[in-house]
C-alpha cells in the first residue's frame, strides 16, 4: 500500500503525509497520535491487532485532507501520461486509464491484461465458453477437444465395421444389438458351444453344426439328471441299433431289455430335440432374410445421412465463414477509427521553412505532423513525438508501423499514400521519422489544395 514519492509532482509539503515505519507517501492517510506521523488506513486495519495496537489514530482534518487530495500525482501504469490531483487518481484507475491491467472475466484465464485489449482478449481468450455444434452444450474453448470424447452426440463410426452409418455416440449401445459384424457368442453356448463368430456368420454355424450341438443337448440333459445316470449304462451305438432293428432279446435277461428301452427312450427325445432345432433354425433363416432386408435399408439410409452431414458441414462451414468475415469487418473498421487521424493544414503559403502540425492522440499517446514545405522541390513529412510535454526518462515506443496520406481533393484515386517499410523505435535520440521526399513540390499544385488548405 501506498505510493512512492517519485510518482508524485514535487511539492513542499508532501514529506509531511510519508508513511510510519517508511519513506512512501501514505494512501488514505490516517494520522497516528503517539508518532504524529501518517499511515495508509488499510495497513492500519491489518496490523491493529498486532504491533500497531497501542497506536491510536484519527482521520485527517479537513486542511489536511484538502491539501493531500490537491497533490497532483502520475498514473502508475506504465506508458500513461496522465497527471492530475490524488482526489481524481482513483477514478483515473478505476474507469479511465486505458493502460491499466484488468482480470480476464472467463473462469479458468488468470491473464492481466490493459483496458484497451481487454474486450478483443474475451473473445479470442482460449478459455471462453463456445456451444458445441452437436449437444448444444457450453464448454471452454480450450476443452473442445477433450468435450468430443465424451460427447453423446458426437457422430461416431462402429467399432466393428466402419463402414456401418455414422451415428451419434449416445445410439451406440442400440446398434450393437444388431449390428452384424460384432462378434457375438452362439446360441448353444450353454449346451457347451465355445463357437465365437461375426452375428452375419452365425447362421452358416447353425446349419452346420446341428449334429454337434445334439450331442451337447444330451449330454446337458444326461447332466441335469445325476441319479438317473447312474442307473444307465449306455451300450455302444451299433449294439442299440441291432436292439431296435431287431426287436428281440439278446439272452432274455431283464437288465439287458431296461438297458435297451433306455436307449430307445432316449433315442426318442433326441429326435424331438432334432425336430425342435429345424423349427429354431428356420426362424433364423427367417430373421437372417429379415436382416438382410434392414441392412439393405441400412445402407440406404447410410448414404442418406452422409450426403446430410456433408450438406451440415458445408452450412456449417459457409456459416463460419460469414461470421469471420464480420469480424474482420468490424476489426477493420474499428482499427481505421482508432488509429487514423485527418490533418488539415491551413495558411500554406504562409508556412515557414519547418513547422509541426497540432497535436494528436492516437491510442492515448500524444503525436504531430513535423513538414518541410520547402525541401530541395519536394515535400518532406514526418511523423513526430512532441516533446514540449513532460515525458518520463528513458521513453520509448517501440515497434510502431505508420502510414501517411497525401489526399487529392478531387479525385481521392489520385492521393498518395506511403507505409513504413519496418517498425521503427520512437526515443529521444530519435523523435520523429518519415519520408524527406514525400512528394513533388511541382505536382502538389495539381488538385491537392481547396483555397489555401
Amino acid at each position: 500500500m501506498g505510493f512512492p514519492v517519485s510518482q508524485f509532482v514535487p511539492h513542499p509539503l508532501l514529506s509531511i503525509y510519508k508513511r510510519f515505519l517508511c519513506s512512501d507517501i501514505a494512501e488514505a492517510p490516517l494520522f497516528l497520535e503517539y508518532s504524529n506521523r501518517f499511515m495508509c488506513e488499510a495497513c492500519y486495519k491489518k496490523m491493529k491487532n498486532g504491533c500497531m495496537a497501542n497506536f491510536e489514530s484519527k482521520p485527517m482534518s479537513e486542511p489536511g485532507k484538502k491539501t493531500y487530495n490537491a497533490f497532483k500525482i502520475k498514473c502508475s501504469n506504465f506508458l500513461c501520461a496522465w497527471i492530475d490531483t490524488v482526489a481524481k487518481f482513483p477514478h483515473h484507475l478505476a474507469s479511465e486509464c486505458n493502460f491499466r491491467p484488468l482480470p480476464c472475466a472467463n473462469k479458468g484465464c488468470d491473464k492481466m491484461v490493459v483496458r484497451t485489449e481487454i474486450e478483443n482478449h474475451v473473445k479470442e481468450c482460449p478459455h471462453r465458453l463456445v456451444e458445441c455444434v452437436h449437444c448444444k452444450e457450453n464448454v471452454p474453448f480450450i476443452d473442445t477437444k477433450n468435450h468430443h470424447t465424451v460427447c453423446p452426440s458426437f457422430p461416431v463410426n462402429c467399432p466393428h465395421d466402419k463402414e456401418c452409418a455414422i451415428m451419434p455416440r449416445s445410439s451406440l449401445a442400440k446398434h450393437f444389438e444388431s449390428c452384424p459384424s460384432m462378434f457375438i457368442n452362439c446360441i448353444w453356448q450353454t449346451f457347451g458351444c465355445d463357437f465365437v463368430a461375426k452375428r452375419c456368420d452365425m447362421d452358416d454355424h447353425l446349419r452346420t453344426s446341428t449334429a454337434s450341438h445334439l450331442k451337447g443337448v444330451t449330454t446337458k440333459i444326461i447332466d441335469l439328471n445325476p441319479i438317473e445316470k447312474e442307473q444307465i449304462n449306455l451300450v455302444p451305438e451299433e449294439n442299440a441299433n441291432n436292439v431296435v432293428g431287431s426287436g428281440e432279446k439278446t439272452d432274455g435277461k431283464s437288465e439287458e431289455n431296461s438297458e435297451s428301452i433306455q436307449v430307445l427312450s432316449l433315442k426318442r427325445e433326441s429326435e424331438k430335440l432334432g425336430d425342435t432345432i429345424q423349427v429354431l433354425q428356420s426362424q433364423l433363416s427367417n430373421k437372417r432374410i429379415k436382416l438382410e432386408n434392414l441392412e439393405t435399408e441400412n445402407k440406404k439410409l447410410r448414404e442418406q445421412c452422409e450426403e446430410k452431414e456433408k450438406l451440415e458441414k458445408v452450412r456449417i462451414l459457409h456459416l463460419e465463414m460469414e461470421k469471420e468475415n464480420v469480424a474482420l469487418k468490424e476489426k477493420i473498421k474499428k482499427y481505421e477509427q482508432e488509429y487514423t487521424r485527418l490533418v488539415v493544414i491551413s495558411n500554406w503559403t504562409s508556412q515557414s521553412n519547418r513547422f509541426e502540425t497540432e497535436n494528436f492522440t492516437i491510442h492515448g499517446l500524444e503525436w504531430n505532423l513535423v513538414i518541410h514545405p520547402k525541401n530541395d522541390h519536394y515535400l518532406s513529412v514526418y511523423l513526430n513525438v512532441p516533446v514540449e510535454k513532460q515525458i518520463p526518462f528513458g521513453w520509448q515506443r517501440k515497434n510502431v508501423t505508420y502510414s501517411i496520406e497525401l489526399v487529392h481533393q478531387q479525385n481521392y484515386e489520385l492521393s498518395v499514400k506511403k507505409k513504413s517499410e519496418a517498425p521503427d523505435k520512437f526515443n529521444s535520440q530519435g523523435t520523429g521519422f518519415g519520408w524527406t521526399q514525400f512528394f513533388s513540390l511541382d505536382n502538389l499544385q495539381k488538385g491537392f489544395f481547396s483555397g489555401n488548405k
